[in-house]
């Protein structure tokens, strides 16, 4: 049995457009997923997608700092 954190939940009223109303209605039918479910988990995915790109100016900093990056063209000569 799946070990599932219990999580506090608060009911939301929005209006969306019909075009993403029937996206998620899509997407939940494709994934055996209740509506809720599927706006939870697409909702999530993006919030993730999103910290991750803000985060990536960071880590291209870390990298190239500690010299994770060539900095020899493809001739073998510095740039």
């Amino acid at each position: 049995m799946a070990n599932k954190k219990t999580q506090m939940l608060e009911r939301v009223s929005i209006n969306l457009p019909v075009s993403i109303v029937k996206k998620v209605r899509k997407y939940a039918e494709e994934m055996g997923l209740n509506t809720t479910s599927a706006y939870i988990v697409l909702l999530s995915q993006a919030l993730r997608q999103n910290d991750a790109f803000t985060q990536f100016p960071l880590l291209m900093a870390q990298m190239q700092q500690f010299g994770y990056f060539n900095t020899k063209n493809i001739d073998g000569k510095e740039e």
